[in-house]
């Protein structure tokens, strides 16, 4: 098991201080020889500190399979926290089991597991000073938007709500029409990036 924190001093050691973002980029590079059939696993979890119970609750937020690669391969993903989180988890399981898993697995001794790159970054999710400003219209939408003021050249990036990157797109100009048949009801997350400014919404797609 191996296990990365990062608070406000990344300690690991939760105060009663927020983040001041909610969401962040989880991202990094792995490599994976199974035993037979075996599957690696992260876990991305956040810990909020109770000042009055003087306690601290961990949510288990997103797990993501690592399957078989015999060459590094680069993973990213955008974690929602609730505004109370005030440290972020990452557990990196080499086997098919981990602590509260929905479905047991079965324990195997010989999978290899290497980890490299790791980054935890906090992404503003409010059009701040140091964010990069956007619109998307109609926010809910049924099956297609606009993304309006944007600048030409930037990388735009759709994310589930599990942190699935489920689209990529280099704009031409300050405005993109985006068709979203194929994405199902629920919640996402648009993260536009321009040089050293990045910029997050969310939206929701009603059908």
């Amino acid at each position: 098991i191996g296990l990365c924190f990062m608070g406000e001093a990344a300690s690991g050691s939760p105060t009663g201080a927020a983040f001041p973002s909610y969401l962040f980029k989880v991202s990094l590079d792995y490599k994976y020889a199974p035993n037979g059939l075996d599957t690696a696993w992260m876990l991305v979890m956040a810990s909020r500190y109770d000042a009055a119970r003087s306690t601290t609750d961990t949510l288990k937020i997103m797990e993501l399979p690592l399957v078989q690669t015999g060459s590094y391969r680069s993973v990213e993903m955008i974690v929602p926290l609730s505004d109370l989180s005030d440290t972020v988890l990452l557990a990196l399981f080499p086997s098919n089991d981990f602590p509260g898993k929905s479905t047991p697995g079965t324990l195997r001794d010989g999978s290899r597991l290497w980890v490299d790159n790791i980054r935890v970054d906090q992404i503003s999710a409010t059009n701040n000073a140091g964010a990069l400003a956007f619109e998307i219209s109609p926010n809910p939408a049924i099956q297609d938007i606009w993304v309006k003021d944007l600048i030409p050249g930037s990388r735009l990036v759709v994310y589930a709500a599990d942190g699935r990157r489920m689209m990529e797109a280099r704009t031409t100009a300050d405005n993109l029409h985006l068709g979203l048949e194929s994405f199902a009801p629920g919640s996402y997350y648009m993260m536009v990036t321009d040089q050293n400014k990045t910029g997050i919404k969310p939206f929701i797609i009603q059908k």
